[in-house]
């Protein structure tokens, strides 16, 4: 089974839709995800993890 090429303009259509929606959500959640460990380890180089232990047990 032979794969097609993308001539189509409903194809091309589809992976540039495709791909307009996925790499900015991409770009968005990778920023988040570096932000959000950033904030973690910030907290707990600053004693927060005692806090995070106090609350758990208390």
């Amino acid at each position: 089974m032979k794969f097609r090429k993308l001539r189509s303009v409903r194809t091309r259509l589809a992976a540039s839709l495709l791909a307009m929606l996925l790499l900015p959500s991409l770009v968005i959640g990778g920023f988040s995800y570096f932000s959000a460990k950033n904030q973690v380890d910030t907290q707990l180089a600053n004693g927060g993890y005692r806090h995070f232990i106090s609350k758990q047990h208390g």
